[in-house]
């Protein structure tokens, strides 16, 4: 039983982790060329609160459009940005964002 509930779990993670960067909203502002981009330290995460708090023109400031769902985006998109400090610092450094 042990081997089957490992093999399920880490099915539900896989499953968790796709469906999770299919639309994630870190994805999403990250993979904006550097000439456009707009806030790049924590961008997934400061895009799900505009989000949910209805920010005017999120598209304009973000060049991108919210997910359908950003509170069920945010955590997620905590941990990848979190994780993209190493990338997103130095990129706001560089550019003056």
């Amino acid at each position: 039983m042990d081997d089957s509930n490992r093999k399920l779990r880490r099915a539900m993670l896989a499953l968790t982790l796709t469906i999770s960067v299919g639309g994630c909203a870190t994805t999403s502002t990250l993979s904006q060329p550097a000439h456009e981009r707009k806030p790049v330290v924590m961008s997934g995460s400061r895009l799900n609160i505009a989000g949910l708090l209805n920010e005017p023109d999120l598209r304009a400031k973000y060049g991108v459009a919210p997910p359908d769902y950003p509170l069920l985006d945010l955590p997620f998109s905590v941990f990848l940005d979190i994780i993209a400090l190493g990338y997103s610092v130095p990129v706001a450094l560089i550019y003056g964002r």
